[in-house]
């Protein structure tokens, strides 16, 4: 994806670290690939975010560490990182509205 602009890249996965690396993980991480950066090294130039290859530079780099470095915004981070979006179906057979007494305030189904 080169030459699209990111509007969010997840610091976790710019450095390429697991949500529990330590604080000194995250660092080392960071001025590895700032160094591999540095002199062009191919394995340093892209990152997977959610299945899609990403250009990695300094500058997202030093932002996932900026990001990481704060208590508040590593917090933030984190939480997002565990987040799992699943929306499943109900079972055949199961009509939640009506299982949870709802039936009366069901939304109306469009035309």
């Amino acid at each position: 994806m080169s030459g699209a602009p990111l509007r969010f890249a997840h610091p976790f996965a710019v450095l390429g670290v697991p949500v529990s690396a330590s604080r000194m993980d995250v660092e080392r991480a960071g001025q590895k690939l700032l160094a591999q950066l540095e002199i062009g090294a191919e394995s340093a130039k892209h990152f997977d975010a959610g299945g899609q290859q990403v250009e990695r530079t300094p500058d997202l780099v030093r932002a996932a560490l900026t990001a990481l470095r704060d208590p508040d915004q590593r917090l933030e981070a984190e939480l997002l990182a565990l987040a799992t979006v699943v929306i499943l179906p109900p079972p055949a057979g199961v009509n939640a509205w009506d299982d949870l007494g709802l039936g009366t305030t069901r939304p109306r189904q469009a035309p």
